[in-house]
């Protein structure tokens, strides 16, 4: 056991779960929609998922058509094209992972035994697309199994569109996040700038900011306009073109599948090069704000301090109405009821100052507490409440 925890954090946490019986996927309940009508046959449970997802990631035509803002070149570079090597494919079919679970079709388990058979023909198909700009429509349908996220099991907004894309289409779209630059480093960041103003005596306040299903509400045409000032132009602008076009879901309820819907914004969670188109579209919502932000995915904090904490609250006010003002222009939205905001201070507490987006009070006056990047914030900048909830968390698992 002590060799196969030290060999992988993964293991780890997978050796961690199987003891506390976490590794087992729940069956969907019965479901129920709005008009209280109770879904149970899995055929059904499969549509009313897909339904909502598909909406969820369709947008109305007026917001697709209208007009784009201007965007600053990002750079002077430009990349107009891509080709890869049978070396590169056969490095990617490799090192596929065959306990990963992925749509119907063949497995990473046959693609990667079969790597030296198939990665001259696979690169040639690959090249093709690229260089005919299109991306293979067959290759543009998601799978889903709508995992659970949290809230009442019953209801279909608590299901997550998660998808899993067809083996061979995700080794076109590998690619991945910085390596290194994982959850620990912002949080040691974002401690840093807190424990800093506290020592400093000024005031530190934090706005941790929900951005509603941001992942499937993605503009596809402000992306390609992004994509084209960061570069990206010519053939493989096409093919980004092609790549995000006509694109179809699909839920599968314990085996059973729903029928295709289609879809015309957003994301695929499941792919490898989803997050970093994702990360490319919001990579901006920083710009011209006076105070410190951080992203990390789909998750955005800003800090301000101060010795006035009226001047500092009145330049975060202007920060969130800016932010207010870049979701209206590239059709994303803050869902303003789970925006926190803390004022965190040593030994004191004041009443904490208003905060808006949009000209909506944000409910923080009093939040002392916020769980971010998984860690407990409290406003004294103690770590008590955190561990205390991972105690009572890890006792309700064992039956302590």
């Amino acid at each position: 056991m002590s060799a196969r925890v030290n060999s992988s954090s993964k293991k780890w946490w997978t050796l961690v779960k199987g003891a506390l019986g976490k590794n087992k996927t729940a069956s969907i309940p019965t479901l129920r929609t709005d008009q209280g009508e109770q879904i149970k046959d899995l055929a059904d449970k499969a549509e009313v998922l897909n339904q909502y997802f598909a909406q969820t990631c369709t947008m109305p035509k007026s917001l697709c058509d209208k007009q784009l803002s201007a965007f600053p070149v990002r750079t002077t570079k430009q990349l107009t094209k891509c080709v890869v090597s049978e070396n590169d494919v056969f490095k990617i079919l490799s090192r596929l992972n065959i306990n990963k679970a992925g749509a119907p079709g063949l497995s990473n388990r046959v693609l990667r035994e079969l790597a030296p058979v198939i990665v001259s023909p696979f690169a040639q198909l690959i090249n093709g697309s690229f260089a005919s700009d299109v991306f293979p429509a067959c290759w543009k349908l998601g799978f889903t199994n709508a995992p659970y996220k949290t809230g009442d099991a019953h209801l279909e907004k608590n299901y997550r569109l998660i998808t899993l894309p067809l083996a061979l289409s995700k080794c076109v779209r590998q690619s991945g996040f910085k390596k290194q630059d994982e959850t620990i480093t912002q949080l040691h960041e974002i401690i840093h700038y807190i424990n800093k103003g506290m020592d400093e005596n000024v005031f530190v306040q934090g706005v941790f900011l929900d951005i509603s299903k941001a992942f499937d509400t993605v503009w596809h045409r402000g992306l390609l306009h992004k994509l084209e000032s960061y570069g990206i132009k010519g053939s493989l602008l096409q093919w980004f073109k092609s790549y995000l076009s006509d694109r179809r879901i699909v839920t599968v309820v314990s085996g059973t599948t729903s029928t295709e819907r289609k879809i015309n914004s957003g994301m695929l969670q499941g792919s490898v090069l989803g997050p970093l188109l994702f990360l490319l579209y919001i990579n901006d919502i920083d710009d011209n704000l006076e105070n410190l932000c951080k992203l990390f995915a789909d998750d955005t904090c800003i800090f301000g301090s101060g010795r006035d904490l009226k001047l500092s609250v009145d330049a975060l006010n202007r920060d969130l109405q800016r932010l207010s003002e870049w979701s209206d222009t590239w059709s994303l939205s803050f869902n303003v009821k789970k925006c926190k905001s803390i004022l965190f201070m040593k030994n004191r507490r004041l009443a904490s100052p208003t905060l808006g987006m949009n000209n909506i009070n944000i409910p923080l006056s009093d939040v002392d507490e916020h769980v971010h990047l998984g860690l407990l914030f409290s406003t004294d900048m103690t770590w008590t409440k955190h561990v205390d909830r991972l105690v009572a968390k890890v006792n309700s698992l064992i039956g302590a």
